[in-house]
Formats: structure tokens, sequence, C-alpha cells
């Protein structure tokens, strides 16, 4: 869940999960029992386990972790640009370094893994970097596929076939209805890049 800041609140559904998904519990023990005194702020935890989970907006202090003595094992990357950065070149290019300086550097060089999770948003976004980057290994999927399985590229707009990838997410009727707004508008190409 997002907070001002662009920051994962921590104390939100995050919290909720460590207390009472079971699943986690059976496989896990209890992360954060009543009687740990451990550090739970709206973006830092610490679990009964030694695992410690940090929110950072973007462009926020990646560091942090090295003034404690240790590096991150595991980095997500959730949508750290939107359009209006691709807008502004400036922005775009701080972004780059800040991934590239910041948070490449602040990962564990043995243990460490980085996750990128996001849209691709136009040509030099910094997903698309990274992608053509060979340290990086990534897939993507289409929000509609056809019965084959193949993607539904919406090429005959009075007959869309598809159907949701995710659909609790983003349900088929939704984003039929998204495509052809878009559609209508012009701006086929600007949906299909964001679904």
């Amino acid at each position: 869940r997002q907070s001002a800041g662009g920051k994962l609140d921590c104390s939100g559904e995050i919290k909720y999960d460590v207390e009472n998904n079971e699943k986690l519990n059976d496989v896990y023990g209890e992360l954060h029992p009543a009687t740990f005194k451990g550090l739970w702020s709206a973006h830092e935890i610490e679990l009964s386990n030694g695992v410690f989970v940090r929110s950072i907006g973007v462009m926020g202090d990646v560091r942090g972790g090295l003034k404690r003595g240790w590096r991150y094992t595991l980095i997500i990357g959730d949508d750290l640009q939107d359009s209006l950065d691709m807008r502004e070149p400036s922005t775009l290019e701080a972004h780059k370094q800040f991934w590239e300086r910041e948070v490449e550097f602040a990962i564990d060089a043995d243990y460490g893994k980085i996750r990128y999770i996001g849209n691709l948003l136009g040509p030099g976004c910094l997903l698309q970097s990274i992608m053509k980057d060979e340290k990086y290994k990534g897939t993507s999927f289409h929000a509609l596929l056809n019965e084959d399985g193949t993607p539904d590229l919406l090429n005959n707009p009075a007959r869309i076939t598809g159907k949701s990838t995710w659909e609790s997410k983003w349900p088929t009727a939704k984003l039929v209805e998204q495509a052809k707004n878009a559609i209508s508008k012009g701006r086929r190409a600007v949906w299909l890049a964001e679904r």
C-alpha cells in the first residue's frame, strides 16, 4: 500500500499479514509475537527471525542499511517512474542514476537480488534500460490473452476476444472498456504500452 512520498506503508497490510497470515505462520513461525520488542514503524520493520524490511520512496536513502553495517539481500523496485518523469529528461536521467549508483550499489554482492516490477512507459524509460542490460533477466506478459495463449493485440477493436491474465486485479470487462475508450481517442498504442 502506498503512502505519501511513494513509500510502502509497512504498518498496514504488511503488519496485518505478519500477524494474521496462517501460511506465513506455518512456514516461518510467529514473525512478530507480542513478546518481541523489535522495530515496527510506518516504513521499517524488524521481525523476530532477524529479517529487516525498509520502505524507501523514489530517490530516498537506499544506503541506510550501510549505516547499520549490512547490505540488502532483496530490493524490490515497484513502479519507480511515472509518465511525468518521461516528459522531463532531467528527472528521467536522475532516476536512472539513482538506480545505478544507489540501488545497485546497496545490494549484497554474494546474496543480493533485485526485482523490478513495472510497466514500460516509453523509449528510454528506466525499465527499458534495465531490460537491455545483460545482467538482468526479465519477463513480461500482456493484459489480454487469446484462448490459444497468444496476446490479444486488439487488431480488430470491434471484436476483442482476449481474457484478462489477472481477472481479480484487472477484470476483462474493464480492460475491454478501457481499450475501446483509448482506441476511440486514437490512443491504441498508448493503451497497449500500459497494458
